[in-house]
C-alpha cells in the first residue's frame, strides 16, 4: 500500500549548522513497536499475519485460500501458512526482520506498508517459530527476545523439500486463550472477501452468520439496525467515527487501499484531510442511496407477498425511520390487519399458548391451512421446533394474497406416538431428560455415566434450584466446558439398587472436576452503581468523548461484562480462584471524580427519568 505523505516546502535561512532527530533501537522501542501499538493484541497478531498471507497470494496471482489453524485443545497453537512466493534466507534474515522495511509500500495491490504487521506475534509470546518454504528448500528459523528482551532471529534448521513455496508462522498459545482467538477470528475474518481454510468448522459458521445484511452492494452493507459502521479497506476493518455515522448506521463500507490513512497498530484511522474527505464522500453517497435501495429491493420481489416480507423487513431498527420518512408510498405494502383473527401457537418457556392476532405474525412463524383435528400435532411441533404455527383460513390467505409456497400442510406434522402394550421400567418414571429449561420423558436410560440431579417437590438439589436456573448455569459454562446431557432424578431413586448400578455422577462432581481445569486468569467484574446512567450519557454525546476517552472506554468494557452470566456462574463457585479484573469500577470512580454532575444525579431511581436527563446533558461542560 502506498502511504500518502505530503511533501512539504521548507526553506531554511541563514547557515545554521543541523542534527537529524534520531531512534534509538532498544528493548523499549521493541516492546513499543511490536506490542504497545496493538489494543487488541490477538485480534492484531491474527489479522497481521492473515493480511501478509493475502499479500503473499496477491504477489503470485494465487487465487487459493491460505491455511489458518486456531488453537485447540489437543493442538494449542495459531499459524498461518501461505502460497505465495516464500522468502529467501536472505530475505528471511534481512527484510522480514527489520522494522519499518516493506517491500509493499509502492503499491496499492497491497494491504501492507509498515513493515510492522509481521513482529506483530511479539505482542502475545516472547518466540515464534518461521518456516519459509523456497524452490525447494526449507527453512525454519526461531524468533525470539533475548535476555535483554530485544529480537533475535536464529535459523534452526535448513534442508529440501517437496512443498510449494510459502511462509508459515507458527505461535503456541496457552488453552486459555483458546476463546479469546475462536472470539478474534471471527472479528477479524467476517470482513475478509474470500475466507482463508480455517481448521474449526464452527468458527466459519459462526464467520457467516455475521454476514447477515438487509442492503448488500459492491462499496457497503448494512444490516438494518442501529449500531457502529466500519470501514473496510484491504480485508481491515476500521471504526467510523460518530461524526461521520450519524443515522447510527450498522454494517461497513469498502474503501480502496489507499484511499484512508490509520494508525501504526491498524486499529484506527488517523484522520487527516484526505480521510476525512474520503468518509465524507461515502457515507454521504450511502445515506443518499438507502431509501433508493430500499424501494428497488421491494420492488424487485416478484409477488405481493414477498414484497410485504420484504417491507415488513425493513420496518425495524434504522430503516423504519427512513421509510416513515420518505415520500414514496412504501406503506402499499404493509400487512392488512384482519377482520377475524389470526390464530397462532407460540411458546413461552416450557409451555405452548394458543395466541390471537390481528395482523400476521412474520418472524419465526410456520403457516398452516386450518384444519379440524390437528391441535395436538400443532402444539407439540411448535413446542419441539420453538416456532409459532399460524393456522389460517382460506379466506384469510386468500386476503392477504399469501403465495401458495408458504402454505403447509397440518397433516404433513408428525403424528404423537402413543405408549401401548406392556407397562413402562418402573425406573423410568423417575427419570427425566433436561432439554433446555424443559423436562422430557425418556423412553429408557442409557447405559454408561451420565450426569444428573436431585429433585423432591419440584426443587432440585445444590445450587441449582429449578430447571430454569440449571440451564441458565449450562449456558454461562458453554463457551468454557462441554456438559453432556443432564437427568434429573427423583430423590427416592437414589438410594435404589438399580441407581447405584447404573453409572450415575453427580453434576456437582462433575462441574467441580472440569471447572479445576481451566485457567482462570482474570476475570471482568463490576461492582458500581452509575452504569446506566453512565452509558446513557456516552449514547447521547459520542463527538464530545472519543475514542480512548475514559467514558468511551467505560461504555465499551461495560458491553464486555455480563452481569446475569456473573450471577448464574456465582451459584457454583466459578470465580472461586480468579484474579478479580476491577477496570471497570476504576474508570466509573476516575468519571465521577471528573463529573461529580453524574453521581448527584444517580438520586433519580426512575430509568425514564434518568434517560431523559442524559439526553439534554450536552457535552463535558454539563456534567462538571
Amino acid at each position: 500500500m502506498i502511504l500518502e505523505q505530503e511533501v512539504r516546502d521548507v526553506q531554511v535561512c541563514g547557515n545554521f549548522e543541523k542534527r537529524a532527530f534520531k531512534i534509538q533501537a532498544g528493548a523499549k522501542a521493541f516492546e513499543i513497536l511490536s506490542s504497545n501499538i496493538y489494543t487488541h493484541k490477538v485480534r492484531a497478531v491474527i489479522r497481521e499475519v492473515s493480511c501478509n498471507a493475502y499479500d503473499a497470494h496477491v504477489s503470485v496471482g494465487n487465487t487459493n485460500p491460505f491455511d489458518v489453524h486456531l488453537p485447540t485443545y489437543l493442538e494449542s497453537w495459531f499459524s498461518v501458512r501461505d502460497y505465495g512466493p516464500g522468502l529467501s534466507q536472505e530475505e528471511l534474515e534481512t527484510v522480514y526482520t527489520t522494522y519499518f522495511f516493506s517491500t509493499k509500500s509502492n503499491s496499492n495491490d497491497y494491504t501492507g506498508c509498515l513493515g510492522l504487521g509481521s513482529k506483530s506475534f511479539f505482542s502475545i509470546c516472547d518466540s515464534a517459530t518461521v518456516i519459509s518454504y523456497y524452490n525447494g528448500v526449507e527453512y525454519t528459523y526461531s524468533c525470539f527476545k533475548d535476555e535483554n528482551s530485544e529480537p533475535q532471529v536464529a535459523l534452526l534448521t535448513k534442508i529440501d523439500t517437496t512443498e510449494p513455496n510459502g511462509l508459515m508462522v507458527k505461535v503456541t498459545v496457552s488453552t486459555s486463550q483458546r476463546f479469546e482467538f475462536d472470539k478474534e477470528a471471527v472479528n477479524v475474518f467476517k470482513y475478509f472477501k474470500d475466507l482463508p481454510n480455517i481448521n474449526i468448522p464452527d468458527i466459519v459458521e459462526r464467520i457467516n452468520n455475521s454476514k447477515k445484511f438487509l442492503i448488500e452492494t459492491e462499496q457497503f452493507s448494512l444490516t438494518g439496525k442501529h449500531g457502529d459502521l466500519y470501514a473496510v479497506m484491504g480485508n481491515v476493518a476500521y471504526e467510523v467515527p460518530y461524526e461521520f455515522n450519524r443515522n447510527n448506521l450498522e454494517g461497513f463500507i469498502r474503501f480502496e487501499i489507499g484511499e484512508l490513512n490509520f494508525n501504526p497498530g491498524r486499529e484506527m484511522l488517523s484522520l487527516d484531510t484526505r480521510t476525512k474527505e474520503n468518509l465524507q464522500k461515502k457515507t454521504g453517497t450511502i445515506n443518499a442511496s438507502i431509501e433508493e435501495l430500499l424501494w428497488a429491493q421491494i420492488d424487485s420481489e416478484p409477488t405481493e407477498f414477498k414484497k410485504t416480507l420484504q417491507y415488513e423487513k425493513f420496518c425495524v431498527g434504522v430503516f423504519s425511520k427512513i421509510i416513515n420518512n420518505s415520500k414514496k408510498n412504501f406503506k402499499q405494502w404493509a400487512l392488512k390487519t384482519q377482520k377475524t383473527r389470526i390464530r397462532c401457537y407460540r411458546k413461552y418457556r416450557d409451555k405452548v399458548s394458543e395466541e390471537l392476532y390481528s395482523s400476521l405474525p412474520i418472524e419465526s412463524s410456520e403457516y398452516y391451512l386450518f384444519k379440524h383435528g390437528f391441535t395436538t400435532r400443532a402444539r407439540e411441533y411448535c413446542r419441539e421446533k420453538d416456532i409459532k404455527v399460524v393456522m389460517l383460513t382460506q379466506e384469510q390467505i386468500d386476503d392477504m394474497k399469501i403465495d401458495p409456497e408458504f402454505i403447509k400442510d397440518l397433516a404433513s406434522l408428525p403424528k404423537i406416538e402413543r405408549a401401548k402394550g406392556a407397562p413402562k421400567d418402573k425406573d423410568l418414571d423417575k427419570v427425566r431428560l433436561l432439554d433446555g429449561s424443559v423436562l422430557r420423558h425418556v423412553e429408557e436410560i442409557p447405559d454408561g455415566t451420565k450426569l444428573y440431579v436431585t429433585v423432591s417437590r419440584d426443587i432440585l438439589s445444590g445450587p441449582f434450584q429449578n430447571t430454569y436456573v440449571l440451564s441458565k448455569i449450562i449456558d454461562s459454562l458453554s463457551k468454557y466446558i462441554t456438559v453432556p446431557e443432564i437427568y434429573v432424578v427423583k430423590n427416592a431413586y437414589t438410594n435404589t439398587v438399580s441407581f447405584s448400578k447404573a453409572g450415575w455422577i453427580s453434576l456437582r462432581d462433575y462441574l467441580n472436576e472440569e471447572i479445576k481445569k481451566i485457567n482462570k486468569v482474570s476475570i471482568l467484574t463490576y461492582t458500581g452503581e452509575f452504569e446506566y446512567l453512565l452509558n446513557e450519557v456516552y449514547e447521547n454525546n459520542k463527538k464530545d468523548f472519543p475514542v480512548g476517552s475514559d467514558l468511551h472506554e467505560f461504555n465499551k468494557k461495560f458491553k464486555q461484562y455480563n452481569k446475569e452470566q456473573d450471577r448464574y456462574l456465582n451459584l457454583i463457585n466459578f470465580y472461586k480462584d480468579a484474579q478479580p479484573d476491577n477496570s471497570l469500577d476504576l474508570l466509573e470512580k476516575k468519571i465521577i471524580t471528573e463529573y461529580p454532575m453524574i453521581s448527584l444525579l444517580s438520586k433519580y431511581q426512575d430509568r425514564s427519568e434518568l434517560k431523559l436527563i442524559a439526553t439534554y446533558l450536552t457535552g463535558p461542560k454539563a456534567l462538571v
